[in-house]
């Protein structure tokens, strides 16, 4: 008991600055949130304009003065994929002042499988704001019905049949680079420039099989030009109750795009949780509710918490993929004819 007596107080001292110096960084940091903010928020776009992230932020742009007390700036940082935006907003001040539109490509996709970008351990999650998927689509004269009839062919003429694909990483690829991995069902990749340019070669006859956002199959699927065969998504897509998902048709993959922001490294929690709860009003907005339902935006809004479990699952996703995408000779990749 003495021994103890003794020992306390020999390091007394240093006992309360231990406990001290936690207490009083929350306290800086809490002072931090009530003065936040005070000055404009740019978020950094990776990519130019007119891209899904800058369709999402302008709307929210539009009310923020309303819910912050200042305005968000958008700034595009367009180039490598995203990474020259993400690397920008990363190395910014940890101060809540930055923030980067994040995505699944750029975010998850390329750290995990390339090592390249940042992903959820080099960045704060603040929100994911939406979230949706793509359908694999045929023509409607196409002889296959059925995501299954599909596969079934694909087995048995391994590299016959090509698949339009938008970019890397994109919902098909990540799919098909699947289907070769776990089913050995080898296609024909061919990248397009754009998903119009997809849709395009798709009605013409050029690619077997393409596909695309729900918005963007929307025209040519209720003229009975395309069939969409399956969704990507966890769940049907409500206004396409009648397409299934690829778990429906006994494949166990679900892919989801989501869409959010995130902070560099170090921003203060209170800070972070002051731009997400501003963040969720904005997205009540009637403003913003009537811009999203224009462009088929769907929200899914989710806390910093919440967000970082999503991002991390997506992240070790991509991660045990990355030997499916180094696949070389069962999976071949073309550019489209001119």
């Amino acid at each position: 008991m003495d021994k103890a007596v003794t020992w306390y107080r020999q390091n007394k001292a240093r006992i309360f600055f231990t406990l001290a110096v936690p207490l009083a960084l929350c306290s800086v940091q809490r002072a931090q949130a009530q003065d936040f903010p005070a000055k404009p928020i740019t978020v950094i776009i990776p990519f130019g304009p007119g891209g899904h992230s800058d369709l999402v932020t302008r709307p929210l742009s539009a009310v923020a003065q309303k819910y912050l007390g200042q305005p968000l700036v958008v700034e595009m940082k367009p180039g490598g994929q995203g990474i020259i935006g993400t690397e920008h907003a990363a190395k910014s001040a940890p101060d809540g002042y930055t923030l980067l539109a994040t995505g699944v490509g750029w975010n998850a996709a390329l750290p995990a499988i390339e090592g390249r970008s940042y992903g959820p351990d080099q960045l704060e999650p603040v929100v994911m704001l939406s979230e949706e998927s793509t359908f694999l689509t045929v023509r409607a004269d196409s002889p296959y019905k059925t995501l299954k009839d599909l596969v079934t062919y694909v087995k048995a003429n391994p590299g016959k049949v090509t698949v339009g694909i938008g970019g890397p990483y994109t919902t098909s690829e990540t799919f098909w680079r699947w289907m070769t991995k776990t089913q050995g069902a080898s296609v024909r990749l061919v990248k397009f420039g754009g998903g119009s340019q997809m849709m395009l070669a798709g009605l013409g006859g050029h690619v077997d099989v393409f596909g695309g956002s729900p918005l963007s199959v929307s025209e040519q699927a209720r003229a009975g030009k395309i069939k969409p065969l399956v969704y990507y998504g966890e769940k049907r897509h409500p206004e396409y109750p009648d397409v299934p998902t690829a778990r429906e048709e006994g494949f166990d993959i679900a892919l989801e795009i989501w869409n959010g922001y995130a902070a560099p490294k170090g921003t203060p929690r209170p800070v972070i949780d002051k731009l997400a709860e501003a963040i969720r009003k904005m997205l009540d907005d009637p403003a913003v509710k009537e811009a999203y339902k224009q462009a088929g935006e769907h929200v899914t809004f989710l806390g910093p918490d919440e967000y970082r479990k999503v991002w991390r699952e997506t992240y070790d996703f991509y991660a045990d993929m990355k030997g499916a995408y180094s696949i070389k000779g069962i999976v071949d990749e073309a550019k489209p004819a001119n």
